[in-house]
Formats: C-alpha cells, sequence, structure tokens
C-alpha cells in the first residue's frame, strides 16, 4: 500500500513539473468513396486532406444529407484545405458558427456552391493562386430582410490582380463576399493562417514521448521509496 501511494505521489508530482502537456482528443474520419480524409481537434482546428474532388452535400445541417462532420460544424474554428485537394465540394463549411478563417492550399481550383456561406463569425479568407473557378455564393450571408452582410475583413489571394483577372474566369453570383474584398499578393505560408495554432498544445503521438519519460522518472523514485523501506 505504501509503495502504490508513493508511486502515484510522483506520478504526480512529475506531471506537475512538465508545463503545457495537453493530449489533444481529436475526430476525424474519411468521406466515402474517395480518398479524402478529415481531422478536428480539441482546439477548433479542422484539416480536409487527401486527393480527388470532394462531392457536393445537399444540407448543411441535416447529417443524412450533410459532410460527415455536420454534427461537428458548431466547433470547427480554423480550416485548413490541403491543396492536394482538386474542388472543395458544396456546404462543404456553410454556417459553422464559429469558423472564423479558411484557407485553401495550392492546388485547389475550385470552390462550390455555398462551401462558406452562413459563417456569421468568418473574417479571414486565403485563396490559392491556382483558383479557376468560384461556384455561386461560396461565402454568401444574409439577415431575415434579404440583405447580405458578412464579417469578412480580408480575402487573400495569392497572386497578382493581373493573375485573378486571368485564371479565376468563373465566377458565381453572390460573391461579393469574396471579390471586395480582395488582397493580392499576401505573405502567407502554404498552410495559411493556421501556423501555429498549436502552440502550447502536446498532440497526441508527441505527448506519448512525455508520458514515457514521466513513466521512467516514476519507476526510479518507486526505486528510490522501495531502497528506503528495505532498509
Amino acid at each position: 500500500m505504501k509503495k502504490t501511494t508513493a508511486l502515484l505521489l510522483i506520478l504526480i508530482m512529475v506531471v506537475a513539473l512538465i508545463p503545457g502537456i495537453t493530449v489533444s482528443a481529436s475526430s476525424s474520419g474519411k468521406i466515402d468513396g474517395t480518398e479524402i480524409t478529415w481531422t478536428l481537434d480539441d482546439s477548433g482546428n479542422f484539416i480536409l486532406a487527401g486527393t480527388g474532388t470532394m462531392p457536393d452535400y445537399e444540407s448543411a445541417t441535416v447529417a443524412a444529407k450533410g459532410t460527415p462532420w455536420t454534427d461537428k460544424k458548431a466547433e470547427i474554428k480554423t480550416v485548413v484545405v490541403k491543396g492536394s485537394l482538386v474542388t472543395v465540394g458544396k456546404n462543404a463549411f456553410s454556417e459553422c458558427s464559429a469558423l472564423t478563417t479558411i484557407t485553401f492550399e495550392e492546388g485547389i481550383t475550385t470552390i462550390g456552391m455555398d462551401v462558406m456561406a452562413y459563417c456569421d463569425a468568418l473574417k479571414t479568407v486565403n485563396l490559392p493562386s491556382t483558383l479557376t473557378t468560384l461556384q455561386q455564393g461560396c461565402a454568401y450571408n444574409e439577415d431575415d430582410k434579404e440583405v447580405e452582410f458578412t464579417n469578412i475583413t480580408a480575402v487573400n489571394y495569392n497572386g497578382t490582380k493581373e493573375d485573378w483577372t486571368a485564371k479565376v474566369t468563373s465566377i458565381g453570383n453572390y460573391n461579393d463576399n469574396i471579390t471586395k474584398h480582395l488582397v493580392y499578393n499576401p505573405v502567407q505560408t502554404n498552410s495559411g493562417t493556421n501556423s501555429g495554432t498549436d502552440s502550447g498544445t502536446v498532440k497526441t503521438g508527441d505527448s506519448m514521448v512525455y508520458l514515457t519519460i514521466v513513466a521512467v522518472i516514476a519507476l526510479c523514485g518507486m526505486a528510490v521509496v522501495v531502497k528506503k523501506v528495505r532498509i
């Protein structure tokens, strides 16, 4: 009994001495019939990765007709769509009420209808120079009087004004929320504004290293306790 109590005390003390250890829980999955995967960590950072074209979804809120992460939308705060995808499908992130920043990496060519529509907290959109098509109402929003409004303050396009004019050849209706906030040639990394969002958080894989160290130190402490007991 004394040995067990001593071991527990040592474990508690060692963990308390290691700053910033937080094991991040996450949700993840795969879109059926594709090679597209998604992950959402407990800080609200969402990553859509894989290859190919994402399918369209008919509903933003009904799970049976929506994306595999429909029931997680209220938790999403930032989104990064990897450039290995070609097209982002309809309603992918519409009605994500806490979403503030979305980044479409280089390689993406098409952003589908209502992809980020009705995201009231959305402020920053990062677009790639590879973009060719904005389908109808990508970031559309309106109040009950059908007056369009938005909280978007910057749409960062990773190219020049000439690039935009030459490459983005198809822009659907109701995309004023995108075009009127365009900023050309912003300074950004390929992972967009999500870079550094994990500061101070140790992910599950990294935490195993720390826990291993904790276990070794604890065993050493237990050995000392056992030795004293024998003496």
